[in-house]
């Protein structure tokens, strides 16, 4: 599965339990919910993350996910959030390489100050003219 993420970056997911001989790694979760799909209850069973979670993320999932068993809806959704919701996952990744880009910007000091105050139409014209 593909996921997008906000900064034009796209993630690639595979499902290793594919409920169909077509592969899912090239389905996107919805950017809009279906709101007319109703979710399955996860209350009863013991998973990792808050039951509601898995309720919410399921109006996301392709159509094609939609007509699954809710064990294969689970394990997809598993691999989602292990990788997106976990602090160990891709987005803590993503948040710390983001961190890490600021400060080195915010450390670096430029060589030549008098660049970032000097006038470029006075300097290009006294060369030109």
């Amino acid at each position: 599965m593909q996921i997008n993420g906000s900064n034009g970056t796209s993630m690639i997911l595979s499902s290793p339990s594919s409920p169909s001989p077509q592969s899912q790694s090239h389905q996107r979760l919805r950017l809009n919910p279906n709101t007319n799909h109703n979710p399955e209850n996860y209350e009863d069973l013991h998973l990792e993350f808050n039951p509601c979670i898995y309720t919410s993320l399921e109006r996301y999932l392709p159509a094609s996910m939609l007509t699954v068993t809710r064990q294969l809806k689970v394990d997809y959704m598993k691999e989602i959030l292990a990788r997106y919701y976990s602090p160990q996952g891709e987005r803590d990744r993503v948040q710390r390489h983001r961190e890490y880009r600021q400060t080195i910007i915010e450390s670096y000091q430029p060589l030549h100050r008098e660049l970032y105050t000097m006038n470029p139409e006075t300097f290009f014209c006294s060369i030109i003219c």
